[in-house]
């Protein structure tokens, strides 16, 4: 290679190397940005973990090549530290093993039922007799019995049908009875529900004018204490089929053409763009609702449509509020997994005397999301200056 060659190679690759740098930060830090005043620092934010891994590499090819261009992918790392933690925490050893002398555990499920829908199925011709003679064999709603299989001490669940007996979906009375014995009590606002074995008072919260988004809450008393569990469904993308066939396009490299890129602008981006903006609007009105009922103990859990340090979990989280996959989680984690959206955007959020001691994610395929499983420790509140 000549002099002049690698004069240039060595320009590029330190051009590449810098572009990559400030794409990896930006990204890390788009939840930051009010989406009502751009929403491109939040479409970025989706892509982080790509420009991370593009840092990584081009950081272990500078150890090889251009040493010093290694400087700029590390410091570029290092700055992106909160956001990395934030999607693969590295809690190798949750606090599973907690004094629990010091206070009571409850199990705690969060999970978007897909209406109890089976979506391995949904590619399959709808046959009325064929679904008759399953019921008649006995076929049983596979994403109810996972529910009872597992049977927490409390269930957010959200996109719940309003009937619990269904032989569309195989939802059968057997089943309805099994979860009413494991979760007597429940509160449910057009399909986000909060189901108990603990007693549940219902609370009251105001709806945003969005019939995508929905919030379910009620008080438990939990081992004597009072706790506010909030069901949450935030607004989606609310793509149709045509903007998940062009998705499908633009995944396999084929959407690169300009009619093809004007099409991911028109269709997706713009989709895009104004679930951000909603999103960040609910999430104010929930927050807002939540510190007017002055409840230390709060729960929030469910289908936020949105990746961890979005701007709408953060306007949630602000200084008091912590996610139970920052605590107890591992590495990351997907929680949807339909039409190749990838993404976790389903979280626990928590504040009080409650503590995290596990994190896991379940796969069971029956709905396009995955259920979320932990378990809480719940302290006695702290003595006052009274007492």
């Amino acid at each position: 290679m000549t002099f002049r060659c690698r004069t240039i190679f060595r320009l590029l690759f330190l051009a590449t190397g810098a572009a990559v740098a400030i794409l990896t930060v930006a990204s890390a830090y788009g939840g930051v940005v009010n989406p009502a005043v751009t929403t491109i620092p939040a479409i970025l934010a989706m892509t982080f973990p790509a420009w991370l891994t593009i840092s990584v590499l081009l950081l272990i090819i500078s150890l090889f090549t251009i040493k010093k261009a290694a400087i700029l992918q590390a410091v570029a790392i290092a700055a992106s530290t909160p956001a990395i933690a934030g999607i693969m925490p590295l809690n190798i050893c949750p606090d599973q093993q907690a004094d629990t002398n010091s206070g009571d555990t409850f199990s705690f499920m969060t999970y978007n039922v897909f209406q109890l829908t089976d979506w391995t199925r949904q590619d399959i011709p709808y046959d009325r007799q064929q679904w008759e003679d399953e019921n008649a064999r006995g076929f049983v709603n596979p994403t109810m019995t996972t529910i009872l299989r597992i049977a927490p001490d409390i269930a957010c669940l959200q996109e719940l049908p309003s009937s619990l007996v269904n032989k569309w979906i195989h939802l059968t009375t057997l089943q309805a009875d099994s979860l009413k014995t494991i979760l007597p009590n429940s509160v449910d606002v057009e399909g986000e529900a909060v189901y108990s074995r603990f007693p549940l008072r219902p609370i009251v919260l105001r709806q945003p004018e969005s019939r995508y988004c929905r919030f379910g809450a009620a008080v438990a008393d939990i081992h004597g204490q009072k706790v506010l569990l909030v069901s949450v469904h935030f607004e989606s993308i609310g793509l149709n089929n045509d903007d998940k066939a062009l998705f499908h396009e633009l995944t396999e490299g084929e959407a690169t053409s300009r009619s093809d890129l004007g099409r991911v602008r028109r269709q997706l981006i713009s989709k895009l763009s104004q679930a951000f903006r909603n999103r960040a609007i609910q999430a104010q009105l929930l927050r807002s609702q939540i510190d007017s009922l002055n409840i230390e103990n709060v729960i929030i859990a469910g289908d936020f449509n949105d990746i961890p340090g979005c701007y709408a979990l953060r306007l949630l989280c602000r200084d008091d509020f912590h996610t139970v996959f920052s605590k107890a989680g591992r590495v990351t984690r997907h929680t949807y997994h339909a039409n190749r959206f990838y993404f976790h955007i389903d979280h626990i959020l928590y504040r009080g005397n409650l503590r995290p001691l596990s994190y896991t994610r379940l796969t069971p395929p029956h709905s396009d999301h995955y259920p979320i499983l932990t378990n809480f420790l719940i302290t006695p509140p702290a003595p006052t200056g009274n007492e």
